[in-house]
């Protein structure tokens, strides 16, 4: 079985070109693998005159068998702290999970990760196409916290927030060699 990390940024975002977006390093590179997985952080320039020039982030797509199961979407640590930089990223997520849709398998799962604090999001289609963790309704009378920061609760440095990652890794992949198994019988 063939594993691929992708660099999904043109795919996912193709807009940002045509709104004359720079790119640095190579474009689109996709790395096939065996087992272990090499990562090319890929980071855009946005146009000058956007709210999106002020968002600079790293999007990496994993799939197997040509089947997206996994997405990792890469911000600075001090944006953490901020409250419109937390939303703007739940709201990324959510798009991402709508832009892989119809090729994802039917477990999906994001990660939004603020340096080295993370928030596993989930997409479940057999769960009416369920997105946890749940949004949180906006106002347009108050400001509301719509991605709370308790939300990004895994610190990779320490030893329970790196099993709780590895153990997610750990069931995407069973997840994905289950759904493979159906689709071949």
């Amino acid at each position: 079985m063939e594993w691929r990390l992708e660099r999904a940024f043109d795919q996912v975002l193709p807009h940002r070109r045509r709104l004359g977006c720079k790119t640095s390093g190579r474009d689109n590179h996709t790395h096939e693998f065996g087992g272990e997985a090499d990562t090319y952080p890929y980071q855009a320039r946005p146009p000058l005159r956007t709210r999106e020039a002020v968002d600079f982030g790293i999007l990496f797509k994993i799939e197997r068998q040509r089947i997206p199961v996994m997405f990792v979407e890469i911000k600075p640590l001090p944006a953490i702290n901020s409250l419109s930089a937390r939303a703007e990223a739940d709201s990324q997520m959510r798009q991402r999970f709508a832009d892989f849709y119809d090729a994802s398998s039917t477990i999906f799962t994001g990660i939004s990760a603020f340096g080295k604090i993370v928030c596993k999001y989930e997409l479940d289609k057999d769960d009416d196409n369920r997105i946890t963790p749940e949004a949180v309704q906006n106002s347009i009378n108050y400001v509301v916290d719509v991605a709370p920061r308790a939300r990004w609760d895994l610190d990779l440095t320490t030893a329970e927030g790196a099993a709780r990652v590895l153990n997610i890794f750990q069931t995407v992949k069973n997840v994905m060699l289950d759904e493979v198994a159906r689709n071949c019988l």
